[in-house]
This record gives C-alpha cells, structure tokens and sequence, in this order.
C-alpha cells in the first residue's frame, strides 16, 4: 500500500530541503505543467530523476488517458518515493487525475507539495491525502 504525504505550502527551497530531511527511499520528482520549474528545482535538491505529468495533446492533467497512464506505468514507479509537484496554479481537478494516475502505478510513497497553494486547493488536498507533513517532520511509517 502506498504511504501518502501532503507537504504544507512553503518556498521553494525550503520545500526542497524538506522534502531531503525526509529521505525519501529511491525518489522521482513528478511536476504538473504548472509546476515544472519549481519541480526542477526540487528534483535537482533530491538529486532525483524528473519528468512532466501531462496529457497527450494537452497542456493539463485532466487530460490523462489509460494509454498515458500505462506509459508512465513504465516508468516504473512501483518501489520509489514519487513526489508530485505543483507551482499552486492547478485546480483539484488537475491534482484529481495526477494522484489517481500516479496512485494506480503503485509508488511506495506518493507525497504532494507545491510552494503554494490557494486555500480551496489546499482543504481539498487535505481531505484526499492521508498524511499532512511538518515541513521539518520525518515520514511516519
């Protein structure tokens, strides 16, 4: 079962050494288009790959089909820490099909962060990921 972890909103750079005090086993990075920079600048904190979560022909998340789905299936995602960033501009329907897409490839750990976020986007993260996170606070089991 994967272990789920929201990050609260904060800096760039303080997110990304949040996220390195977490020693995440085996990380990738994952951005939402909006979320490209901040997820490149994170990736290169966690000394971890990076790519881009979009659909064919389209510029948002939403527009995910199963044929992407089980191309990033072969990323094999199963066994690393996969974390999904956002740079706050992506509406719940974009984060929706990104956590349900990344979810059915079966990551150990599937964290959520972005810089930030606006408070709708905010309490509706809260309500689908398990785990709210301390930007200093180690990864519970």
């Amino acid at each position: 079962m994967t272990r789920e972890l929201l990050m609260p909103p904060a800096p760039v750079e303080m997110l990304g050494q949040a996220l390195v005090e977490l020693d995440l086993p085996n990380p990738m990075v994952v951005a939402l288009p909006e979320g490209m920079l901040s997820a490149c600048r994170i990736a290169r904190a966690l000394g971890a790959p990076f790519d881009v979560l979009v659909g064919p022909g389209a510029h948002v998340a939403p527009a995910l089909t199963p044929e992407l789905v089980e191309d990033y299936r072969a990323l094999r995602l199963r066994g690393r820490a996969v974390v999904l960033i956002d740079d706050g501009a992506a509406e719940p329907a974009s984060w929706a099909a990104a956590l349900n897409a990344l979810r059915a490839m079966r990551p150990d750990v599937l964290v959520a962060a972005a810089p930030r976020l606006q408070p709708a986007v905010a309490h509706w993260l809260a309500a689908q990921i398990r785990h709210m996170a301390g930007p200093l606070r180690a990864l519970a089991a």
